[in-house]
């Protein structure tokens, strides 16, 4: 065996993607063999790199006693080979949904703080590791996206979560390790049988080994069967969401797009819910079981005489309204009374990831007095009225928002802004027409704007 292929698998991922021009490699640093061969390597091809920018990551679950000394030998190591590594240690698990999820989604949401646009997050899963995937995907009952494993690159948090050691054998890498004396890690806990994952690595796999000696070359090979399989399903369902969206539908609280339930109705079931699935996942939000998920297909779409309904899941819903649905967050179960807003300073919508945004300039805003302003920010909808244009009559707020077909669960979300106690503008929505600058006149524009991260969708949601 030789430790060549390390290196040259990661000649040629390097090649490929073109690190640099600005473009950090982030390494996922855990300390074990995997990693610290992995990290090892990379420092190796700098010479070859120049562009190569390297930092470490490296994430303390604090889930055993060793734990601190374990962060310190990852530290040394990157001293001598003159990386950056920034370590973080957790003040708390939540092991909920058991320590293995807990454990992962905790790291890949560090690591996504560590993440700017274009930067390239690299992690040492190999071979092994993408077999013992699709085993325990397999056994949960799993769908071809789930079977696909993990892919060797997707987007991630801005940038890319790469695995450029997909195709090495845990014993290449080994081989490696031991041909440059390298010094690892050994956590305890990847022995233990309590973990489903370690039960696959110890007890399963060795026994189709046995068995079949090329299994795990065929598992790796059955994962890029089905991933190329979901990209497929992918690509449909994503030109069915365009078909089917609702272009004019107003919902700032989500990236998903509305969709229209007469087209999906339209839809043969399976490719109904394989849409519905992507939809989701694209959202940042996890789909739920399939018998959960027909039931919505069933409840929600498929009876024409439903016109309003909602179904829930993992904390987000999905809403009807008229002939459309919605994917809504978490709702706060009230809003605040009327706070002063001191404008052009951001104003951040209690519980929701939206904002005010007021900027100054010239044109169709609201006509306001120079200097700095304070206006009233509420989420009132009885007894309020705004005019449409100057000197026309009033309108009820509550009847604008039917007009516009703003959903009632949105309705209530939304900022009202006002000065002196007149109605100036629901962003979005309405503006007043007695306080419109126009002609060129100085003017405050007044938008609602989000604040979800470039790259929103949950960790959880693909490997």
């Amino acid at each position: 065996m030789t430790p060549l292929p390390v290196v040259d698998t990661l000649r040629g991922w390097l090649s490929a993607c073109e690190i640099g021009n600005g473009r950090r490699c982030l390494v996922a640093f855990s300390g074990g063999p995997d990693s610290t061969v992995l990290l090892h390597a990379l420092a190796s091809l700098r010479a070859e790199f120049p562009a190569l920018r390297l930092t470490a990551l490296h994430l303390d679950h604090a889930l055993h006693p060793a734990s601190p000394h374990w962060a310190n030998h990852c530290r040394a190591l990157c001293r001598r080979l003159d990386v950056g590594l920034h370590v973080h240690r957790l003040a708390a698990l939540d092991t909920a949904g058991g320590v293995e999820a807990a454990a992962r989604e905790a790291r890949y949401a560090w690591f996504s703080t560590h993440v700017n646009t274009g930067d390239v997050l690299v992690t040492a899963h190999h071979r092994a590791d993408q077999a013992e995937t699709l085993l325990y995907n397999l056994v949960r009952g799993a769908g071809v996206r789930g079977l696909a494993a993990m892919p060797v690159e997707r987007p991630f948090a801005g940038g890319t979560l790469a695995r450029p050691l997909l195709s090495l054998t845990r014993q290449d890498l080994l081989e490696y390790g031991r041909s440059h004396r390298l010094e690892w890690i050994d956590d305890p806990a990847n022995e233990g049988l309590d973990h489903d994952r370690n039960f696959i690595r110890h007890r399963l796999v060795p026994a189709i080994l046995e068995r079949w000696p090329g299994a795990e070359r065929n598992l790796a090979r059955a994962a890029i069967n089905a991933g190329e399989a979901a990209g497929i399903l992918d690509r449909l369902a994503e030109r069915g969401v365009h078909a089917c969206r609702v272009d004019d539908a107003f919902n700032p609280l989500s990236t998903a797009p509305v969709l229209n339930t007469a087209a999906l109705g339209d839809l043969p079931a399976d490719e109904c819910l394989n849409l519905l699935r992507w939809w989701m996942i694209e959202a940042g939000y996890p789909p739920p079981s399939r018998q959960r998920l027909r039931r919505l297909h069933r409840d929600l779409l498929a009876d024409p005489r439903v016109s309003t309904g909602s179904f829930a899941w993992a904390g987000v819903s999905i809403r009807r309204y008229r002939d459309a649905i919605y994917l809504v967050p978490p709702l706060p179960a009230a809003m605040p009374g009327p706070t002063v807003w001191r404008v052009p300073e951001p104003f951040d919508v209690p519980g929701l990831p939206l904002s005010l945004s007021a900027r100054r300039g010239r044109g169709d805003g609201i006509a306001l007095p120079p200097g700095r302003v304070s206006l009233t920010v509420d989420f009132a909808t009885a007894d309020r009225s705004i005019r449409l244009r100057p000197g026309g009559p009033r309108r009820s707020l509550r009847k604008v928002f039917q007009e516009a077909g703003v959903p009632p669960w949105l309705r209530r979300v939304l900022p009202r802004v006002s000065l002196d106690g007149e109605l100036l503008c629901v962003p979005g929505v309405v503006q007043s027409g007695s306080h419109r600058a126009g002609g060129g006149r100085p003017a405050l524009s007044i938008e609602l704007v989000s604040r979800r991260p470039p790259d929103a969708r949950c960790n959880g949601a693909r490997r």
